[in-house]
């Protein structure tokens, strides 16, 4: 549904992880809940090899996590 990127923080020194939801879905706003509701229920997992997520935002066209 969209694209992992794995930047890294350089001001803390850390990676971390960004994924967005591809505009072919983004335009759809079934997709952009159901995007939501999954970094949601991701949010409450607590895991070593789970991301944990930060936040979900949208902005102009897009709709990405951070983790």
């Amino acid at each position: 549904m969209g694209v992992v990127y794995k930047p890294c923080q350089t001001s803390l020194n850390r990676k971390e992880t960004m994924g967005d939801l591809s505009s072919t879905f983004s335009s759809k706003p079934s997709f952009v809940k159901r995007f939501q509701r999954g970094a949601s229920a991701d949010a409450r997992l607590s895991h070593p090899n789970i991301v944990q997520i930060h936040d979900i935002t949208e902005e102009d066209a897009f709709t990405f996590l951070t983790g």
